[in-house]
């Protein structure tokens, strides 16, 4: 069987670009698709649900699942590729100067913009501003292999990260 977004050729997805045009890099997931140990969704619910347990918080509002999707997509597809594609996230800075992003402060946040988190200095993961609010700052992100969750700015699983830098497109943004 033949994902209609996959060329015959190639057997790669043949529509995620940037806004400039540039083609973002993405994993090949013909195997991937067609793999017959994919996981099952109630596999995708239980991990979620227990990365969201493990979360320590003081916050009023703890992390809520969104999504439990079995798609192949990570952080980084669900915030350019629409929730399609697993994008590495060694190309985030690639895409973000691509499609125009500029580097704000959180105080510049407005709900629509980015956090990019690292882990050891390097891109680790990003996440889409949810909900900004003088008392908290929510995102809406990927969590590796488990669902989508939103949850506030600083409370993610280790693997993901500390929140490190903030993105956006809103042209008022870059000339302050």
């Amino acid at each position: 069987m033949r994902l209609p977004w996959l060329s015959e050729e190639t057997n790669n997805p043949t529509h995620d670009f940037t806004r400039s045009g540039w083609r973002i890099p993405q994993l090949n997931v013909w195997d991937v698709y067609n793999d017959p140990k994919r996981e099952h969704p109630d596999l995708i619910k239980i991990r979620t649900e227990a990365l969201v347990s493990e979360m320590k918080t003081n916050q009023k509002k703890r992390p809520e699942i969104r999504s439990l999707s079995k798609s192949l997509y990570n952080c980084v597809g669900m915030v350019f590729c629409s929730r399609r594609a697993h994008v590495d996230i060694e190309h985030i800075n690639d895409i973000l100067r691509y499609d125009g992003y500029t580097q704000v402060t959180k105080e510049q946040l407005v709900a629509g913009d980015l956090v990019l988190y690292t882990f050891a200095g390097e891109p680790s993961h990003i996440g889409l501003v949810s909900c900004i609010s003088m008392y908290e700052l929510r995102v809406l992100s990927k969590w590796g292999k488990a669902g989508e969750v939103e949850h506030d700015f600083r409370e993610v699983p280790a693997h993901c990260g500390e929140p490190t830098a903030y993105f956006s497109t809103r042209a008022n943004h870059a000339a302050k």
